[in-house]
């Protein structure tokens, strides 16, 4: 392995030789996977995938784009990844970004209109049964 790594693989390598060299395997390989992933559609968008180079226009193209489809739990898996790589290479686009993410990231919660809430609101019982009740309504609708 190079001393110092030009090529966007050779840096992903060196990256998980180093900064990931006590983690569990799985995590090991699935931080690779995601590197490597994102390193082919940045390459394919014509984007430059070298750390040092990876900007805030690429990071949005990888969210907005090429992750789209997905959830956004994983988009904030694979973000976190790509964020810790990228200050490996002393590259804080990512930390400069300041992403805001969703509160509820639940993609299949049926939540109550305003009519059932204020039904529900105004119901004799006490608090927590209440809260049991809301809870057991909102997971009933999840998938």
């Amino acid at each position: 392995m190079a001393k110092n790594p030009t090529s966007p693989i050779s840096c992903i390598n060196h990256f998980i030789s180093v900064e990931l060299k006590n983690a569990k395997r799985y995590t090991a390989q699935k931080c690779r996977w995601a590197l490597e992933a994102a390193t082919e559609a940045i390459i394919r968008k014509g984007y430059d995938a070298s750390p040092y180079r990876i900007d805030d226009e690429t990071v949005k193209f990888l969210m907005h784009e090429h992750w789209k489809p997905l959830n956004s739990v994983t988009i904030k898996g694979y973000i976190s990844y790509l964020n810790r790589y990228l200050r490996f290479y002393n590259n804080d686009t990512i930390n400069n970004m300041k992403i805001v993410w969703p509160q509820d990231m639940r993609i299949n919660v049926d939540w109550l209109t305003d009519e059932q809430d204020n039904i529900l609101m105004t119901m004799p019982m006490l608090p927590l049964k209440k809260q049991l009740y809301i809870w057991n309504y909102v997971w009933a609708f999840e998938v």
